[in-house]
């Protein structure tokens, strides 16, 4: 019978046969009525071959998802971000790093996500810096973005999402869900504190289409406040009538149908906290990344959340946004740091991935993810970890901008200039504006507009964290208002070894936008605003007659200067421009493939002349190629 309906040991287990041959005898006799038989055989063997194609499709997620990380974790360029990790993604990939306020939409924009935050320890999937040992002998070890890491895996989960199942239509295409605890440690072994962390990973196609990733908080680890703090918000939220929304179960199935993970929700939701301890096993451990501990044995686990209850009020819910379960025996071999099983067990993994909502009312930054573990004998919880996101404050742009004063020292130089700047621009006292400045003026826009030249600054795969284009259009406004917190937030062109001249190849197709590639290399730049310049040099000198000769026009102005706030911040500008106009100049020459050692000279020009030096430099640099020639 097998062999005539096309089935193998490879598509159906032993014990799948089993239920097969007992479904066949169950019949009075088999020849006897045929064609009921060939009909609910035909049935169960629909069923065997749509589960078996399940066990697949999750095994094959989990493969995805581990050759994902292993990418990650052998990075040692840019241009690798892009050739090896960004074919795991969907063109439309939803990637929600809950250290980030907004969620990241679209390939483009994850690529950009990833380039920008790999020398970060912002959050591991973003944090990936396995950089050459040259290179890293170059930029020093200043930094934990200047240590090789690895992201190990301590627990996996993977099959289709339990909540979907009954939403989605016949045609839709399977979606199947991954979810991975992880730690990361140096390469050289080693775990590094505060880096673990959880990831929900949603397929399609074979395609990552959805990540929700969080990590645990920093030590030391916020506890009570954090929950007291949801509390808060809780009665703000009633005093401005925004949390007047009716209570909603509608997650609740029946509880013959609810696993442990949902059994222990819905008890924690009713208050019912001695029910929560009759469903782990005496021996159990429970770690919520929100402490420092780790809760060791029922009661201890009833204990914290009977704690957790008395911080949050009797209105607040938790609700499962989706679900993933498996055999635990399906992820045999992992955590081996943190809870080791018995070699026997045969329970169930259950990833969850949940938020709070208040009468109803999601509340904002309370999704989190958890991993529970049952035994084989009792079907009760034996292990558990949950990691909520970080509330209100999120640590990604500050850590990141932190990280580039620690990486680069120097960066504080600007950044503090511009603090002064503005001080003295929108707080200081001076009187009103005065005509004469124009010449100063004139020059100063000039001036600005020469970093036009740098727009190759901003690439696809050397992102800032403020895009150059706007920087350079706001500059012809407020000047080192724009320009100074550039320079100290701007990513620096990545070094290569003379072996590796590849990598240092910028296109003008690789500037982003349309119009800046022409205005970068738009050779008749320099010399069209060298020219504006002259000429309003000349005419600070010698126009309007009116105002007389060299020395009473100098003096007049000195006293212009003494009074006038506005005329003062253009002096200060010319000074912060000539201060600066050489930083981009080094990493300008890196991507046109000269050497430290080569065009010395103009270089210097460049750094030391105010002005005509950098006019004269982006005249006479060599050009970025075009991918057509």
């Amino acid at each position: 019978f097998l062999l005539f309906t096309g089935l193998s040991n490879k598509n159906i287990s032993n014990q799948q046969q089993k239920l097969l041959s007992l479904s066949l005898s169950s019949s009075s006799s088999l020849f006897a009525t045929p064609l009921n038989t060939v009909q609910v055989s035909s049935s169960t063997i629909a069923a065997t071959r749509t589960i078996a194609n399940k066990n697949e499709s999750s095994k094959q997620s989990q493969e995805i998802i581990k050759s994902f990380l292993n990418e990650m974790n052998k990075l040692q360029s840019n241009k690798e971000i892009d050739k090896n990790v960004m074919k795991y993604f969907d063109e439309n990939v939803e990637f929600i790093d809950t250290a980030f306020y907004n969620p990241i939409q679209g390939k483009d924009n994850l690529l950009r996500h990833f380039l920008l935050f790999r020398n970060s320890d912002v959050t591991a999937l973003s944090l990936q810096n396995n950089m050459k040992k040259k290179q890293q002998q170059k930029r020093g070890a200043r930094a934990l973005g200047d240590v090789k890491r690895n992201i190990v895996i301590d627990d996996i989960v993977s099959g289709l999402d339990t909540y979907d199942d009954e939403t989605k239509n016949e045609n839709q295409q399977q979606q199947d869900i991954v979810c991975v605890q992880y730690h990361v440690e140096q390469i050289d072994g080693g775990i590094i504190p505060d880096t673990l962390g959880m990831t929900f990973y949603t397929l399609c196609g074979n395609k990552i289409i959805r990540v929700f990733d969080v990590l645990e908080p920093p030590s030391p680890k916020p506890g009570d406040a954090g929950l007291k703090l949801l509390n808060n918000a809780s009665k703000i939220l009633k005093l401005l009538n925004l949390d007047n929304a009716n209570d909603d179960d509608s997650n609740v199935v029946s509880s013959t149908k609810q696993n442990m993970a949902e059994k222990e929700f819905q008890a924690w939701n009713e208050r019912k906290m001695t029910k929560i301890s009759e469903y782990y096993t005496d021996d159990c451990i429970y770690k919520d990344l929100q402490y420092p501990n780790v809760f060791n044995g029922k009661e201890t686990v009833k204990n914290h959340y009977d704690n957790v209850a008395t911080c949050l009020p009797n209105s607040f819910r938790f609700k499962i946004d989706s679900m993933v379960t498996m055999p635990t025996s399906s992820s045999a071999g992992f955590l081996p740091n943190f809870f080791p099983l018995p070699n026997n067990n045969k329970g169930e993994k259950i990833g969850l991935q949940w938020h709070v909502e208040s009468n109803g009312q999601v509340l904002p930054f309370t999704r989190g993810l958890s991993i529970y573990t049952t035994d084989n004998t009792n079907n009760l919880i034996q292990t558990a970890v949950s990691i909520p996101e970080p509330a209100v404050i999120k640590p990604g742009i500050f850590n990141l901008i932190s990280n580039q004063f620690k990486n680069e020292p120097s960066r504080i130089i600007p950044a503090f200039i511009w603090i002064m700047y503005m001080y003295i621009v929108f707080f200081s006292f001076a009187p009103t504006v005065h005509p004469m400045l124009e010449g100063v003026f004139n020059l100063l826009l000039a001036w600005a507009g020469l970093f036009a030249g740098f727009l190759s600054d901003e690439r696809k795969d050397k992102p800032n964290i403020l895009p150059f284009g706007p920087i350079v259009i706001g500059m012809q406004f407020l000047t080192s208002a724009f320009l100074l917190p550039y320079l100290a937030l701007r990513t620096s062109e990545v070094d290569f070894d003379d072996s590796d001249n590849e990598r240092s190849i910028v296109y003008r197709e690789d500037i982003s936008g349309s119009i800046q590639p022409l205005v970068s290399e738009w050779k008749p730049l320099a010399p069209f605003l060298g020219s504006v310049g002259i000429s309003s040099i000349v005419w600070a000198f010698i126009a309007r007659p009116e105002f007389g000769n060299l020395n009473e026009r100098y003096a007049s102005f000195c006293d212009l200067l003494s009074i006038d706030r506005v005329g003062s911040s253009f002096l200060v500008d010319l000074a912060i421009f000539a201060l600066f106009q050489g930083s981009f100049v080094d990493d300008d020459m890196k991507r046109r493939g000269v050497k430290s050692d080569e065009m010395v000279l103009l270089k210097n020009v460049a750094k030391y002349v105010p002005f005509f030096g950098l006019a004269c430099y982006l005249n006479f640099r060599p050009v970025l190629p075009s991918k057509d020639e």
